[in-house]
């Protein structure tokens, strides 16, 4: 009887250990929609109704064109929709490659930036500047200062944000990227997006791991 328990206690230990290690997956935007995209928005007048969704790079700047100053923000998105709902999201990094747009040379303003979790819905083809989704001003993760202009990876670590993505599907409408100081110019973020033609796409890496009553997150995320 204590063999055949210990066996089973063996068995059921082992089977624990094997369901609760961490998975891990990469998620990459993708310029034909299919779940991840993303797009960028221009405030000059000329470009107020412009979605600029096929261009190379996501961009924030605050700049001036013939005198008349413009910010621009991005938008982007992936489809978590592979995990499950119930994960514990164990760690999230965004990598972004810088493009030579970024951090202009001759100008000194920090370009420091925001991250912010959008709250309704937007089509990568049709965001403008005048149709922009509402974002949190709460939930919001700064980053910077991002000073090579050079195709450089740029990480920046999001595991809160994508834990409550997971956790509530519904809720996933991406990020907005803009620049924290949207007064002072010049200022220039710029990263290679799904359409960038010479630069490698952005992309986002989780490690999670399942929920399981009695363990700790400590232990479902191991990989051991």
């Amino acid at each position: 009887m204590t063999k055949q328990f210990l066996h089973f206690a063996f068995l059921f230990l082992f089977a624990v250990r094997a369901i609760s290690q961490s998975t891990t997956v990469t998620f990459t935007t993708n310029a034909d929609g299919g779940g991840e995209v993303d797009s960028w928005v221009h405030s000059l007048p000329a470009d107020t109704n412009t979605s600029f969704s096929s261009d190379g790079r996501m961009v924030a700047f605050r700049w001036t064109s013939g005198g008349v100053p413009f910010t621009t923000r991005a938008y982007f998105r992936f489809d978590l929709s592979s995990i499950p709902s119930t994960a514990h999201i164990c760690s999230a990094v965004l990598t972004a490659y810088t493009t030579p747009d970024n951090d202009q040379s001759g100008y000194n303003q920090p370009n420091y930036g925001y991250l912010k979790k959008v709250t309704s819905a937007w089509t990568y083809t049709t965001v403008t500047w005048h149709n922009q989704p509402t974002h949190s001003s709460t939930d919001t993760i700064p980053f910077g200062t991002v000073t090579t202009s050079s195709t450089t990876p740029y990480t920046i670590n999001v595991t809160s944000q994508v834990q409550e993505m997971v956790s509530s599907p519904s809720t996933n409408y991406g990020w907005l990227m803009m620049l924290r100081n949207e007064s002072n110019y010049y200022d220039a973020l710029s990263f290679a997006s799904s359409n960038n033609t010479t630069i490698a796409h952005p992309y986002l890496t989780v490690t999670y791991a399942p929920t399981i009553t009695g363990t700790t997150p400590a232990a479902r995320c191991s990989t051991g």
